[in-house]
């Protein structure tokens, strides 16, 4: 037996395996789905035992670089705090796709270790691109459907925003970049100057000002430093001016879109960055309460409490990684990964003294790759996207492999069999997250469309597949909840009995869900328990302060029982949360003039209602003309008079004070 050729087999097989997880996990909107990871994690899983195969059969040393040891204590601690987790269910995925990141930078430094399987693998890595860049251009264009949620004028190909795809668009110009000052043959540049011109245009029509910003910023240091190693030896000076002719052309021809786009955040007065302020602010509110994380993947749970604006649209994300990773892993952790980046380049730097300068051109085209999305990390969330977490920890692997070698150490049988029951273990738990999440997927169908059995049947599967889901229990406890409010009698105190259990479950297992909170206090209010209603509706109302809809159904319970102060507090501060409706106040009161019939039908006192009205002048407006059709003209004309003192251009005012004249002339 060969053990060579056998060794060299199993090289390429995993780089053919490799080179399978970036060419396919752009393609399911950047694998955000639970669908997706689970193959990129049976995929990694898959390389790390044919990595043990060959250790254990053919070759027992490995190549121990520098940068493991601050990202073997970075995945400690995360490890760690899956015991500490708010939510520990999406604690546990999250800590399963780092481990996929995790093995594929493992994999990646300790196989592609020449020139020639990173030459190969820069390859792959850039035929991907320019597959998924001119997808995405002929979505632009119109050839092909366009079925990512934003807006049509944005090229996302099959991401699932402009602003991800322009990250995963900035590692492939920079690894153009390097790849044609590395390579002698002239007809490879010109198609590598084409693949750049069209990576340039689709960074361009991707929308992602932030992605410009890191592309510009990086490149004008990239072209500089190139500059200084270039030589009339090595002609390298021609390439560069070629690269500067591209970037203009292209800037050139979509001129009238950059413009546009920059026009935009100053008509919207830079909503956008004032935004990521409030998110970076309630994000910071979060690491001063939990220093060591609130644990991994927790944070869109977690955020509506230190919220720090009213906000209806849902965020997932910190937009800024590094907030992100310290929110969740704690200030250590993020401390760790940032060493761990720093070894990696520090490595680079040393290694680059012993390289002739076209050897340099390849390797700092990597590095730039890499900073290019370390950088938008800072004030995005790039990472967060599987696809692109994949592409940054192949090419930190690179960058590790290139980088100078520390020393061999000998892997023991004891370490393979460990490692290999943790890889049995790995797929066994994503297995059940996997097949879980599918029955989730149909439960949640089947509810929708009032097919309560099926529904109950697949939450039921879903339970005994992953019993630390609290979406598990809290589906379930709905199709109780509406069971028990189809009968009487004993069957009704029976399912309200299972609701409450789920629902109580759900909150054990994630004390931030808000919906279930809201949910056990409209059983308690069908069951008359007040005190317990009250209880959930505080808790409904502190796990989520800022949206408006979990202070209605409370402020209407304490309108109904009397409890007329707290009841006036609460409307008055759902009305100041106000922005637009999501569908949860129309459904209850119509209108805002519905809510106000609804507080004077029980007070009938013009005062009282006045309590409820915040300084804000479209509620102030509905106020007044509500006054106006009470026929409490006196009172209402005030009201437009207040309006017009604070708000002296508010053209709808002065035209209601003009129609109350007329009004009181009649």
């Amino acid at each position: 037996m060969n053990k060579k050729l056998i060794t060299n087999f199993l090289d390429y097989l995993s780089i053919v395996i490799l080179g399978a997880i970036i060419a396919l996990s752009p393609w399911p909107y950047g694998s955000v789905g639970i669908s997706a990871q689970y193959y990129i994690h049976l995929a990694s899983l898959s390389l790390l035992v044919i990595w043990l195969i060959k250790r254990n059969f053919f070759s027992k040393e490995i190549t121990y670089y520098s940068a493991y040891t601050p990202l073997l204590c970075f995945f400690g601690l995360a490890l760690i705090s899956i015991l500490y987790s708010i939510y520990r269910y999406a604690s546990i995925i999250e800590i399963l796709n780092w481990i996929s990141y995790l093995t594929i930078f493992f994999i990646v430094s300790d196989t592609l270790n020449n020139e020639k399987r990173v030459n190969l693998f820069l390859w792959v890595i850039i035929l991907t691109g320019l597959f998924y860049s001119s997808y995405g251009m002929l979505q632009y264009y119109g050839y092909l459907p366009c079925k990512f949620w934003t807006q049509p004028g944005s090229l996302a190909s099959r991401y699932i925003n402009g602003g991800p795809f322009g990250a995963y668009i900035n590692i492939n110009i920079f690894l153009c970049l390097g790849l044609i000052l590395f390579k002698q043959r002239i007809h490879i540049k010109i198609i590598i100057f084409g693949f750049f011109f069209l990576f340039v245009s689709a960074l361009i029509l991707s929308n992602s000002r932030i992605s410009w910003l890191v592309f510009a910023f990086l490149l004008i240091i990239a072209l500089f430093l190139f500059m200084s190693l270039t030589s009339a030896k090595t002609k390298g000076f021609a390439p560069i001016v070629i690269f500067a002719i591209i970037i203009f052309s292209a800037c050139w021809y979509f001129g009238p879109k950059i413009w546009h786009r920059v026009i935009i955040a100053q008509t919207t007065q830079f909503q956008s960055l004032l935004q990521r302020f409030d998110v970076w602010k309630g994000t910071l509110k979060i690491i001063l309460a939990y220093p060591f994380g609130s644990g991994l993947g927790t944070f869109q749970y977690i955020y509506p409490v230190f919220r720090t604006h009213s906000d209806r649209f849902v965020v997932d994300f910190a937009h800024s990684d590094a907030l992100q990773l310290a929110s969740e892993s704690g200030i250590a952790a993020l401390t760790l990964f940032g060493w761990f980046l720093v070894r990696v380049f520090s490595a680079v730097i040393r290694s680059l003294k012993d390289l002739q300068n076209r050897n340099k051109y390849l390797v700092l085209g990597v590095a730039f790759a890499v900073l290019s999305f370390v950088l938008q990390g800072f004030i995005d969330f790039p990472i967060r996207v599987p696809a692109n977490a994949v592409l940054f920890f192949v090419c930190l692997g690179l960058l590790t492999s290139l980088g100078k070698r520390q020393h061999k150490i000998i892997f023991s049988r004891l370490s393979s069999i460990l490692l290999f029951l943790f890889v049995v273990v790995c797929v066994f738990i994503f297995s059940c997250i996997f097949f879980a999440n599918k029955y989730y997927t149909c439960a949640e169908r089947n509810f929708k469309s009032l097919r309560w059995s099926e529904a109950f049947s697949n939450y039921s599967k879903t339970i005994k597949l992953m019993p630390i889901k609290a979406e598990n229990y809290f589906g379930r406890g709905q199709i109780y909840f509406s069971r028990a409010k189809a009968v009487f009698g004993e069957k009704r105190l029976k399912n309200d009995r299972f609701a409450e259990f789920d629902f109580k479950k759900a909150v054990k297992l994630n004390p931030y869900y808000s919906y279930a909170y809201l949910n056990l206090a409209s059983l308690y209010v069908d069951e008359e328990k007040q005190k317990e209603a009250l209880a959930a509706f505080n808790k409904a109302i502190e796990t989520n302060p800022t949206v408006g809809a979990f202070y209605y159904p409370y402020a209407d319970y304490c309108l109904e029982h009397g409890f007329l102060g707290e009841a006036l507090e609460t409307y008055r501060k759902s009305l100041s949360l106000f922005i637009n409706d999501d569908g949860s106040f129309s459904n209850r009161y119509g209108t805002i003039q519905g809510l106000f019939s609804k507080i004077y039908d029980h007070t009938s006192d013009y005062s009282q209602l006045k309590l409820v009205i915040p300084d804000k002048a479209n509620i102030r407006l509905e106020f007044a003309y509500f006054l106006e059709q009470k026929n409490l003209f006196p009172e209402s004309c005030s009201e437009y008079n207040d309006i017009l003192t604070n708000y002296p251009d508010n053209k709808i005012a002065k035209a209601a004070i003009e129609r109350l004249k007329v009004k009181c002339q009649k």
